[in-house]
């Protein structure tokens, strides 16, 4: 055997070892997760230890540098794409050219956060727990998550939205790079740092680097399972509006008792408008507002797949009756949502005094759905206040405005995400199927769409390329609020559903 035939013949021989090595079977699999979780949770504790507040300039950049060097250290291809004064993060490995290429989306930033209101001293300080017979928690010595119980639970900002998933691929991503292992196909990872804004620029970047972000599957990395807590893909999201509707009183605070029974009260005036705008079952009575949605045969049966008992979740929720617009949960999705977010009139608790309040401000969001333009909410919205006697403004109302008007009130609005949906019949279902089926049988759900929102909209249309969202988190975790939280089973079987998506070869 000559000497160039001896070189070919090892270089056979060890590509083969590789793709041998990296095929593992799902008992294999699920150990190795196993094995990884401990070093999964040292690997959260430092990255949510990087606050991340995308509003705060400083925090956003200590992210993306954090990140950056993670990355780098895994042998990724970094690159720092700014729009209009925001950055993100692309991150690439090629494997072989003639392979696809998946793109990993993640949100790196989180909901501002109010010490106050948590139970552990720093949010951004990670604390394991473990739930009492009596529902109350204890705190677990984080040295004790060498060998974590799957039903412990890891508290602190983003460790569901979406820094722990984030972590369960990165953590997988680490192992393959130690073993010298290859994937089944190409990585492009970005890496979003202003998810919690909207993505304001995220749309522009795509279209201004279309061939940077090029992929031909696009998997995201956020988002919680459906309420049963098992596996779950979600192929689709709804977009989101946020509005600001403030009904006007007098023009400054009044005393309540030289005043009652003579300045009409704003909070009751702006009680009968938010009262007007639902039914006791839930129905939006805005006119025109679910137009368009029709739920066919073929729907029907992808959501029956996907069905809870109510009965249970309700429990869960603690709530006696779910409300009415479609005959199950995952039906009460696709259609478009309205909801008042919060409510400020004048002051409560210790601060309270007796007034009668000058205005009374209503935060709302509207869900839209792929049938449902986001425009035309805020024109159907606009039109029912009108409707109920209200005269629209922009911004404070003059004092000829006043003395003509009864009732005046302004909204403002803003668009965020738009929805997206991938078809259930996709190739990229075939993907996760083969993904995941043989780590969890049929004990996985597809389900249509998410009810909450994602960026991913600008990708689908000057892409081209289908989306999904691989979901980690339990379903009651707290996202958005104090005491966000990710069951430590549930990070467990997220690296194991990456190590076993990283072996799986894409079907043409």
């Amino acid at each position: 055997m000559n000497k160039a035939l001896t070189v070919l013949m090892g270089i056979i021989i060890s590509f083969t070892t590789v793709v041998k090595a990296q095929k593992l079977k799902s008992d294999k699999i699920f150990s190795l997760a196993e094995e990884l979780t401990p070093k999964a949770l040292v690997n959260l504790k430092d990255f949510v230890a990087v606050a991340n507040d995308s509003k705060i300039q400083e925090q956003l950049d200590k992210n993306l540098n954090y990140s950056k060097g993670l990355l780098e250290n895994l042998d990724f291809n970094t690159q720092i794409i700014t729009t209009d004064g925001v950055p993100v993060l692309l991150a690439s490995k090629t494997v072989d050219s003639s392979l696809p290429t998946v793109l990993f989306y993640l949100q790196i930033d989180g909901q501002p956060v109010n010490k106050s209101y948590w139970d552990q001293k720093d949010p951004y300080q990670i604390v394991i727990k473990e739930q009492l017979a009596n529902g109350n928690w204890n705190t677990v010595p984080f040295e004790n998550s060498s060998a974590p119980n799957k039903d412990w639970r890891v508290f602190g900002r983003s460790v569901s939205d979406s820094k722990g998933p984030s972590t369960a691929l990165l953590t997988a991503l680490e192992y393959y790079h130690s073993k010298k292992w290859k994937t089944a196909f190409n990585l492009k990872l970005l890496l979003d740092f202003q998810e919690e804004m909207g993505s304001p620029t995220l749309e522009k970047a795509v279209t201004e680097n279309k061939s940077a972000f090029d992929a031909d599957y696009l998997i995201i990395m956020d988002g919680t399972r459906d309420v049963s807590n098992k596996p779950t893909v979600t192929f689709g999201a709804r977009g989101i509006v946020t509005a600001t509707l403030t009904v006007f009183g007098p023009k400054e605070p009044l005393h309540s008792g030289q005043y009652g029974n003579y300045a009409p009260n704003p909070v009751f005036k702006a009680s009968r408008l938010i009262a007007s705008m639902k039914d006791e079952s839930g129905m939006v009575l805005i006119d025109d507002f679910y137009k368009g949605i029709v739920l066919n045969d073929l729907v029907n049966a992808e959501l029956a797949n996907a069905s809870m008992d109510p009965l249970e979740l309700n429990e869960r929720l603690g709530i006696a009756i779910e409300e009415m617009v479609s005959n199950s949960y995952q039906g009460s999705l696709q259609y478009p949502s309205l909801n008042i977010r919060g409510i400020q009139a004048a002051w409560t608790g210790k601060q309270v005094r007796t007034i009668i309040p000058d205005k009374v401000v209503i935060e709302i969001d509207m869900r839209t759905v792929k049938e449902s333009k986001p425009e035309d909410l805020i024109e159907v919205l606009k039109n029912h206040i009108v409707k109920q006697g209200f005269e629209l403004i922009d911004g404070e109302p003059t004092d000829e405005e006043r003395s003509i008007y009864e009732n005046i009130a302004s909204l403002s609005f803003k668009i965020g995400s738009k929805p997206f949906r991938t078809s259930l019949s996709s190739p990229i279902r075939t993907l996760m199927d083969d993904c995941l089926q043989p780590l969890f049988g049929d004990k996985y759900v597809l389900t249509r769409t998410t009810g909450g929102s994602q960026p991913i909209a600008p990708f689908i249309t000057t892409l081209g390329v289908d989306a999904v969202s691989l979901r980690i988190p339990n379903p009651d975790n707290n996202i958005h609020a104090p005491n966000e939280n990710l069951r430590i089973g549930n990070l467990t079987e997220g690296i194991a559903s990456i190590l076993s998506l990283l072996q799986t070869q894409i079907q043409n």
